[in-house]
């Protein structure tokens, strides 16, 4: 049907009997190969629509595992980092930054007043 009007309009500007032997063309054509589909369609037992739905559904549910298998790693991380943070390493490392920056600084000082 669509097949018939496609080509029948696609012959109008033949006039009109380029419009009536289009519309005929498509229609000769068309019907055959719908049937087909059609008849391919029933043998698959899922129609166009139906695979599309499915498709989509299992993308869904691999995207969706993904994210799941993503989320279960990052608390797993966090978890394993909870266990090896401990209070006085903490303090140690918190120590050690506090010893680092007060030796840039005074480095800094002690190039400022030999460079005057």
């Amino acid at each position: 049907m669509f097949a018939a009007v496609t080509v029948g309009l696609f012959r109008l500007n033949l006039g009109l009997r380029g419009l009536v032997a289009g519309s005929i063309i498509g229609a000769v054509l068309g019907i055959p190969v719908g049937a087909l589909v059609v008849g391919l369609q029933s043998l698959t037992g899922e129609t166009t629509r139906e695979r599309r739905r499915r498709e989509r559904r299992e993308l869904y549910e691999l995207k969706h595992a993904e994210w799941t298998a993503r989320l279960q790693m990052t608390e797993e991380l966090i978890d394993s980092l909870n266990i090896t943070a401990r209070p006085e390493e903490t303090n140690k490392d918190l120590e050690r930054i506090q010893e680092l920056l007060t030796l840039s600084q005074s480095n800094d000082v002690e190039k400022d007043s030999s460079s005057q």
